[in-house]
């Protein structure tokens, strides 16, 4: 087994992305020679982690198969002194192929199993493909590949190659590797090849052979696997957006005259948020409108106008403020009987008083109560009462009044919901 080591500079600053202490974050990227653990190997294994504040990349390189054992169980033993492991897309292939790699051997319950992995005092582990791809509309990308992600980016590789590339470089590699072994130590002159374009101090210390220029290949391939991973950990800042990491801001013009007939009142606040402005100002556009039909507002439009303060992008959201007649539904429609007359429905505790001809059981449509005033659109249930037009609409709303008595922390919360509904990002 073949061990590399060297420092990646100028990507300090990345580690910060989680609320993890950064040198307890562990970045790592995995190559194999096919799918299956059953029938195949890993013969690469590369992270990233912070060390006296120099960013270091260690690669385990299996140049002999029977080695294996060695290289999952060296690789568990150093992950095991990390608490958060980074990953993109583990979760479906890298962490179940290193768990039943480490079952086979015999150590899995010390260094992969799923409980310790999902144990908060221990090791957790982020996977960024998992968490970002709700974001690929915001992102506006085609796919959620990772060299899609570092295209957003702006990062360019040295490396062109894709995954399945490199099985044959490395059967190819295996082979070289074994027959140099064997002309290292045979009487025959040694021959004389070109010097790989690669530089890493390991690799420094081999001699110049065509094996080395092909681990080489194989080795930049992971190191700039690793290297985008880092860099795509700044985007983790959008789902913590969603998640709720931004302070809300009553503007001074809290509540002011809209152009639109049917929303005479726009509620605007200011969302300071952390998310990067150079980096994210291109994904928020303008405006944001979503139809809603009903009889009140047959749309509901929000703007949604970025603007950089400082080095973090500040949000500002207008929300309409809805003025006229909704209705507050009950839900044990049962015990209820509507009144035509006064077109409302009342408990049948109190109905039984009035006489038959002037009620009727309530049924889901007909069982409420009317409120006039003005109201504010909310796409869960979260401010009680929550009120409708038709018992079937998926947008509730709440009296506008209720919003100053709400506390700072129910308002963002209700902030967040209009965000992920605007943005059609998954609860």
């Amino acid at each position: 087994m073949l061990h590399f080591k060297q420092v990646i500079p100028s990507f300090k600053e990345h580690f910060s992305a989680f609320g993890t202490p950064a040198e307890k974050i562990l970045f790592f990227d995995i190559e194999t020679t096919g799918f299956s653990p059953e029938c195949s190997y890993v013969y690469l294994i590369g992270c990233a982690f912070l060390h006296s504040e120099t960013v270091v990349l260690r690669q385990w390189f299996l140049n002999d198969i029977t080695e294996e054992r060695a290289l999952v169980q060296e690789f568990g033993e150093f992950s095991s002194n990390f608490q958060l492991l980074v990953h993109y897309n583990g979760t479906t292939f890298d962490l179940p192929y290193l768990q039943k790699k480490a079952r086979y051997y015999g150590f899995a319950e010390k260094y992969f199993s799923r409980e310790i992995l999902q144990k908060k005092e221990s090791k957790q582990q982020i996977d960024l493909y998992r968490v970002l791809s709700p974001y690929k509309k915001i992102l506006n990308l085609e796919n959620m590949r990772q060299k899609s992600m570092e295209q957003f980016l702006g990062i360019k590789r040295e490396d062109t190659l894709a995954g399945s590339d490199l099985l044959p470089i490395y059967t190819a590699f295996v082979g070289r590797y074994r027959y140099e072994s064997i002309m290292r130590d045979s009487p025959r002159p040694k021959e004389n090849l070109p010097t790989p374009n690669f530089c890493d101090a390991g690799l420094k210390r081999m001699p110049e052979t065509s094996a080395k220029m092909l681990l080489s290949v194989l080795l930049l391939h992971n190191r700039e696997d690793i290297m985008g991973l880092i860099s795509i950990s700044d985007l983790f800042a959008l789902h913590r957006l969603f998640d709720g990491d931004f302070t809300v801001e009553k503007l001074d013009s809290f509540c002011e005259q809209s152009p639109e007939e049917k929303s005479p009142y726009l509620c605007k606040f200011r969302l300071n948020t952390k998310l990067n402005a150079a980096l994210f100002s291109s994904c928020f556009p303008a405006l944001i409108t979503k139809q809603i039909s009903t009889d009140i507002a047959d749309t509901l439009s929000l703007s949604f106008n970025p603007a950089p303060a400082n080095s973090f992008l500040s949000l500002l959201l207008s929300v309409p403020v809805i003025s006229g007649t909704l209705k507050y539904f009950f839900e044990n429609y049962r015990d209820y009987y509507y009144l035509p007359m006064e077109d409302c429905a009342i408990h049948k505790s109190i109905a039984q008083f009035i006489e038959k001809a002037y009620r009727k059981k309530a049924t889901k449509e007909t069982c409420y109560q009317k409120k006039e005033g003005n109201f504010l659109p909310q796409p869960e249930e979260f401010i009680t009462p929550a009120l409708r037009l038709h018992t079937k609409d998926r947008v509730s709303f709440f009296e506008y009044d209720t919003l100053f008595s709400l506390s700072p922390d129910r308002l963002k919360t209700w902030v967040q919901i209009l965000l992920k509904w605007l943005f059609e990002v998954p609860a």
